[in-house]
């Protein structure tokens, strides 16, 4: 049995839970909106019940929805934000799926419009800035959804958006600037109007409006970097505490820095090394052991041109991070070999794999694996040797939003 309420109280706001499950591909305003609204909504919006109990205002059918949408309360009344009152009223607030849903409706509602005519006359936050916000950026960058889905950017109050606004990041997100993921995230780029009162607003606050100098990248695709590849490799093959090996009271030789990796290497010399001879050896010289998973050729070989190029302890920025063309097979495949499968493999006795697609697309459905490697509150920080990269993290959260495909 649904149960309404008419009452109005302008307090009522509950924060978006996160969002999990949520289909929002091929969202129709018949097939996505229609339903939402007929559970929640037009027992006060009605055409029989909205002059006496719905304030006025009508979304019986799309006209009437459209015009809501258009006016900028729809929004703001679904997330209880901008001081509209919350809806639907007296009931628990729409989920974050539900909320995602109509907000494509509505975006497309307003990116239909002709905006040629600008009013950027007395922009403020709350009457002109929240609201495209609230449209186009809170689905994921809300309190709730900013550490899973918002690479832990939020901007729902003034004091948010002041902050982003100084990095100089957000108008080069909205303005698409090359080396930067482009926002709104899956959808059509802002109006040039909403832009121009982001801008304005932007300066108001004392942010930047003017685009960062090309990045330039200090790594050469011939090296092998201790810091962002090999030192990782082995720390989780070899050195965590979990695998009971080769950490500060387990076996000898000690493989958890830099310092003694290097002292049982022979620069230039593979074969003369112990750590590259025990990853080919058998039976009891085999290394690593189970339950962690064997070296791959690709990752031997890595050890072995790390060597040969004097195994320095050495790294680099990529500051040139290419996350448009992230696939499993070719991107995240090796950074979770590189990082993570000395534990999550289908040997270890962690049960997430991360060694084969089927394992990897099991902890994105579960919502793992972004809060674990963004080390969120709530989760269990990965890997635990040592954050991976911002690049590594922009990747797997670009595969992740791009439907975690296996291809």
């Amino acid at each position: 049995m649904l149960i309404f309420s008419c009452k109005h109280d302008p307090q009522y706001i509950i924060t978006n839970p996160p969002l999990v499950n949520c289909d929002t591909t091929n969202v129709t305003y018949t097939a996505s909106v229609v339903p939402i609204l007929n559970t929640n909504c037009t027992v006060c919006h009605g055409a029989a019940s909205y002059a006496s109990s719905g304030g006025g205002f009508k979304i019986a059918t799309y006209t009437d929805f459209a015009a809501f949408a258009k006016s900028g309360l729809m929004m703001n009344s679904l997330n209880g934000t901008g001081g509209l009152s919350s809806m639907p009223k007296g009931g628990n607030k729409l989920s974050a799926c539900d909320i995602a849903k109509i907000g494509i409706v509505v975006r497309k509602i307003l990116d239909s419009l002709n905006t040629t005519v600008c009013d950027t006359t007395n922009i403020t936050f709350p009457v002109s800035i929240l609201p495209i916000l609230q449209t186009y950026c809170l689905a994921c960058h809300s309190t709730a959804n900013a550490a899973t889905l918002g690479a832990g950017y939020k901007f729902e109050t003034l004091a948010d958006f002041t902050t982003l606004a100084k990095t100089g990041l957000l108008m080069n997100s909205i303005n698409q600037i090359a080396g930067l993921s482009a926002m709104p995230k899956g959808g059509s780029k802002l109006s040039a109007c909403n832009i121009t009162k982001i801008g304005i607003m932007v300066r108001l606050v004392g942010g930047s409006v003017t685009p960062p100098p090309p990045p330039v990248s200090s790594c050469s695709p011939d090296t092998v970097y201790f810091t962002n590849t090999l030192g990782p490799l082995i720390l989780n093959s070899c050195g965590l505490t979990t695998s009971r090996c080769h950490n500060t009271g387990g076996n000898s030789p000690l493989l958890t820095t830099y310092a003694n990796i290097r002292a049982n290497v022979v620069p230039g010399s593979p074969s003369s090394s112990k750590i590259y001879s025990v990853l080919s050896g058998t039976g009891e010289n085999a290394m690593p052991r189970s339950p962690v998973a064997p070296f791959t050729a690709a990752q031997k070989l890595l050890v072995y041109n790390w060597i040969m190029q004097g195994a320095k302890n050495n790294s680099c920025v990529d500051a040139t991070c290419d996350t448009t063309t992230v696939t499993y097979s070719g991107t995240i495949a090796t950074i979770f070999s590189t990082n993570c499968i000395g534990c999550h493999s289908s040997s270890g006795t962690s049960t997430t794999k991360l060694d084969s697609y089927t394992g990897a697309k099991a902890a994105v459905t579960a919502g793992r694996i972004i809060g674990a490697i963004q080390h969120s509150t709530g989760f269990t920080a990965m890997p635990p040797g040592g954050q991976l990269s911002a690049c590594d993290i922009g990747k797997i959260k670009a595969w992740i939003y791009r439907g975690a495909l296996n291809n």
